[in-house]
């Protein structure tokens, strides 16, 4: 396969062992990759890259740039590997393509597994690179290193400190709602009521919705004093609004169905996969924006298996609730 990469950023150590299995060649390797996998012969040094990938500026993902033919035959293979990867693409110029790819919640886990091949890393290292680089890289060399068997108890440890320790009732959490194309957007943020570290699940109530005019999918306009009550769990694949009045009157729920939930010391954050499911007082549930979802499928934007997973979760979802 006459595709050459080279790999730089805090992936780097995963990645190069991802496309070394897939019978890629790696170029141009840093000291540390070649200190951490020995002589090999995938290894090119005197040969120019066809694909290069380096960080995305906030760490959630990847920029690959290369010639046509090997950035789509990378792309497939990142979506095939990571299937919750979102892959983006930038721009085509003077026969290179341009991708911005990023790493939801399983994507990082799976590469967090793949790092573990090479050198003991801790469950969900990646994530807590984003947190608290530094320290996660000292506490892998000095401890881990040594007791690799530890890697759980010690992941448990630094989520703990970095995340659940910082958590209290009543502190407000930014909600980064992420669209497919790259957008981001910033919900209102929730006001922590309950927290459940061992669950991974945060009760968030929102409220001052002025200015959004109505609930979208709900067709309800909104009222002065309007909140919502949110639920959150890291592993799922929908987090839940219910709405009410002023007077504590339930007006409509919408299941929004994402990545699953990733989360920080001041917010959380996901992909919004465009479907969800709404619920409105007294009618039976409802999938709505389907088309959104299947047109950045068709875009390839999301692998398919994503594509079938977000639809399975919406199935769910209304089944559940009609049996309720």
């Amino acid at each position: 396969m006459n595709i050459r990469l080279k790999i730089r950023g805090i992936y780097a150590t995963a990645l190069t062992q991802l496309f070394l299995d897939k019978n890629f060649q790696i170029t141009d390797p840093t000291g540390q990759i070649q200190e951490r996998f020995g002589p090999d012969d995938a290894f090119q040094f005197d040969k120019p890259a066809t694909v290069e990938i380096e960080d995305k500026d906030d760490w959630q993902g990847i920029l690959l740039t290369g010639t046509l033919d090997s950035s789509q035959t990378v792309i497939s293979m990142l979506q095939e590997e990571l299937y919750d990867a979102i892959c983006r693409k930038l721009r085509v110029r003077d026969n290179l393509i341009y991708y911005e790819v990023e790493f939801p919640f399983i994507a990082k886990s799976i590469l967090d597994e793949i790092r573990n091949q090479v050198v003991p890393t801790i469950r969900h290292h990646h994530r807590m690179r984003i947190i608290a680089s530094e320290y996660v890289d000292m506490v892998e060399r000095l401890e881990l290193s040594n007791h690799p068997e530890k890697r759980e108890q010690i992941g448990r440890r630094l989520e703990q400190r970095f995340i659940w320790n910082v958590y209290r009732v009543g502190m407000p959490l930014a909600i980064e709602h992420v669209k497919l194309k790259g957008e981001v957007i910033s919900l209102s943020h929730g006001e922590i009521r309950e927290i459940s570290p061992e669950d991974k699940h945060l009760i968030l109530r929102r409220g001052d919705f002025s200015g959004i005019g109505d609930y979208d999918g709900l067709a309800l306009s909104t009222e002065a004093g309007d909140y919502a009550m949110t639920d959150v769990w890291e592993r799922g694949w929908m987090y839940s609004h219910n709405y009410y009045r002023a007077d504590d009157t339930f007006i409509g729920a919408c299941y929004n169905i994402n990545t699953p939930v990733e989360y920080y010391p001041d917010k959380i954050r996901y992909i919004d996969l465009e479907i969800d499911v709404v619920e409105r007082t007294g009618e039976p549930p409802e999938t709505i924006d389907k088309q959104s979802l299947q047109h950045y499928y068709e875009q390839d934007f999301i692998s398919q298996r994503l594509y079938e997973t977000a639809l399975e979760q919406a199935e769910k979802i209304v089944r559940t609730a009609e049996e309720s």
